[in-house]
């Protein structure tokens, strides 16, 4: 690194420096200097000449500004964006994993688990349903009985639905409900599906 007595005269008066120099101070490219200069963030001092505490002080409050957020440029990322999408990402992940944790979220292949489970016993149900119904059906004589005997078995195959648990499908669902024994599992998981 230089020293900064180097751009003083034997009097303590600044020196004008070539860019090569201010860049080289500033740790920066000749070219990405010259950029800065266009730009107007760099301030010139004469013909191809810079005041390197003018230079200095105009680049540290260029640098403030990106990493405050108040400038960006072409070349400037957007810290401030990116650090509050980051944020933001961060805190989405954390509410996930506090809902998971209250068994308030769910992996999509356990829910998917559940429902196909669900869909097939209550088809199985409906579908045995009409071989079920029918020795019985035809011993009534009266139709408002056959449709009470009908809503009768429809109830029960939508009973069974609205009692059915994660647990008869296997499906682990890490929640403070599931890992509990449900007595009802047992129960419903002993009875043929349909009959």
């Amino acid at each position: 690194m230089m020293q900064y007595h180097m751009f003083r005269d034997d009097k303590g008066a600044l020196i004008p420096v070539a860019a090569e120099t201010a860049a080289a101070h500033l740790d920066l490219s000749v070219t990405r200097f010259n950029d800065l200069v266009r730009q107007g963030v760099l301030p010139k001092d004469g013909r191809a000449r810079f005041d390197i505490d003018a230079v200095r002080i105009a680049y540290i409050r260029h640098i403030r500004d990106i990493a405050g957020g108040k400038k960006s440029g072409v070349d400037a990322p957007e810290l401030t964006a990116e650090r509050a999408r980051l944020a933001r990402a961060q805190a989405d992940k954390a509410e996930m994993e506090v809902a998971a944790l209250e068994g308030k979220l769910v992996p999509a292949e356990s829910v998917e688990k559940i429902w196909t489970a669900l869909a097939t016993s209550f088809r199985s149900r409906m579908v045995a349903m009409p071989g079920k119904l029918a020795h019985q059906l035809a011993a009534i004589q009266n139709p408002a009985e056959a449709e009470a005997f009908i809503r009768k078995s429809i109830y029960e195959a939508l009973d069974e639905l609205s009692n059915f648990t994660p647990q008869q499908c296997g499906a682990a669902i890490d929640s403070p409900e599931s890992s509990q024994p449900d007595e009802t599992a047992a129960t419903t998981q002993s009875e043929p599906v349909g009959g």
